[in-house]
């Protein structure tokens, strides 16, 4: 079972720029956010194995080339609502227990 001291962590730089951009209540609970991330994606490629189900949350989108497999993946952030909160974009290298942020994008209520 692999748990995200298991996993070598990246952020692209697109990702990186928006954690930089974000306000100041969003940068006081990153490390909160940041390790239910980690652990809500290390459990579902523990559930899922091939990284290709779809599981609360999280929903498979393809592969790449290299091998890597494409989810998006629903990221609570305190006060972000049942649809608020994050959206981010992700590559799986299971074999070599690599994941990269590719993308981040905010997601507000509709209502």
């Amino acid at each position: 079972m692999l748990d995200p001291s298991d996993i070598t962590w990246e952020l692209s730089a697109d990702a990186w720029r928006f954690v930089q951009a974000q306000p100041r209540q969003f940068q006081d609970h990153y490390s909160d956010i940041k390790g239910a991330f980690q652990v809500d994606v290390c459990r579902y490629i523990n559930a899922v194995g091939g990284c290709d189900q779809k599981a609360i949350g999280i929903s498979p989108l393809g592969g790449t080339v290299g091998g890597g497999k494409v989810f998006k993946v629903r990221v609570a952030v305190p006060g972000g609502g049942k649809s608020g909160g994050l959206r981010a974009l992700v590559v799986a290298y299971c074999a070599s227990r690599r994941v990269v942020v590719a993308s981040v994008v905010v997601r507000r209520d509709a209502g």
